[in-house]
């Protein structure tokens, strides 16, 4: 059967018409479709949303652990943080409470404890403190048996010494000893004097572990004076020994910017600027509260990533 033949010059016109047609039916189907239908399911309340993904915020629990505890989650207790920290959601207070009730456990408090010792005694634990206890009360007792009474003072005192550092971190939990008075222990031991021994080593040390800086020439002078018995004035403080040393770098104004430094390196991994060091100063409060510090940033944009 021959094709038809489309005289000369139909061709444009045919396939116009064509077109036409197609579009004009296109037009009716789409004319004649059924709207869609909105079904709703009884009873089906789609959870409030704050902004925050359950991804960001298993990736924040895993950073919280990890800072606090020293390890990461559980998946049980990653997902019971998500969870909490979604029901306190909206409310400052509320988170504030979950950080704290992960700060206020043992396992907070030994971290933290670990991070003081790596610092200050190249992470001497408590096994060596306590070889160190037995072997120098057994030197005290050898002491007093053969009645040489003046060393044995001096024994008893660096007994003494020990033994607050072995109970440093049980009485800053209940409340016995402040921030000061524990990280004085952990200068004041023959541990940290071994490590950094002579007065000017000693002085260097505690600027750098404590101030993350070197001493100018004027402090170490005095430092050193003072260490070794001789009247001399830091931070506008007089002392003439080491107990005056001691206490003076780990109170007042440069302690608390020292505990500010400390928490914003470890948690942010860098310093302060000028007005987050007096917000920190300001939250630390004259109590010193390195808790509170570590509740602040741990909120921050900067730290949660939300």
């Amino acid at each position: 059967m021959p094709y038809p033949v489309i005289p000369k010059g139909a061709w444009p016109r045919a396939l116009h018409a064509a077109l036409v047609a197609v579009g004009c039916l296109c037009l009716v189907a789409a004319c004649s479709r059924t709207e869609p239908q909105d079904y709703i399911v009884q009873g089906n309340t789609p959870p409030a949303y704050n902004g925050v993904s359950t991804a960001e915020l298993n990736v924040y629990a895993t950073k919280v652990y990890i800072d606090l505890l020293g390890r990461g989650p559980t998946s049980g207790e990653r997902e019971a943080f998500v969870q909490e920290w979604r029901d306190r959601a909206g409310t400052g207070e509320g988170i504030d409470a979950l950080l704290t009730s992960i700060q206020q456990t043992g396992a907070a408090y030994r971290n933290l404890d670990l991070s003081f010792r790596e610092k200050f005694l190249n992470g001497t634990d408590s096994v060596v403190v306590a070889e160190r206890i037995a072997i120098t009360q057994n030197t005290y007792d050898n002491l007093l048996s053969t009645g040489d009474t003046l060393t044995a003072l001096f024994v008893a005192e660096l007994l003494a010494q020990y033994q607050d550092l072995q109970n440093a971190l049980d009485d800053l939990r209940s409340g016995q000893i402040d921030w000061s008075q524990y990280v004085v222990r952990h200068l004041n031991n023959g541990v940290f004097t071994e490590i950094n021994m002579g007065s000017e080593n000693y002085a260097l040390a505690c600027f750098e572990d404590l101030f993350f800086r070197q001493p100018t020439t004027y402090e170490l002078d005095a430092s050193v004076s003072m260490i070794d018995g001789t009247g001399a004035f830091l931070f506008l403080e007089y002392g003439d020994s080491r107990a005056d040393f001691n206490r003076i770098v780990t109170s007042g104004g440069p302690f608390s910017e020292a505990l500010a430094l400390e928490v914003f390196t470890a948690l942010l991994g860098r310093r302060p600027e000028t007005a987050e060091l007096g917000t920190a100063l300001d939250i630390l409060g004259a109590e010193n509260d390195l808790l509170r510090l570590q509740r602040h940033l741990l909120q921050l944009p900067a730290y949660a990533g939300f």
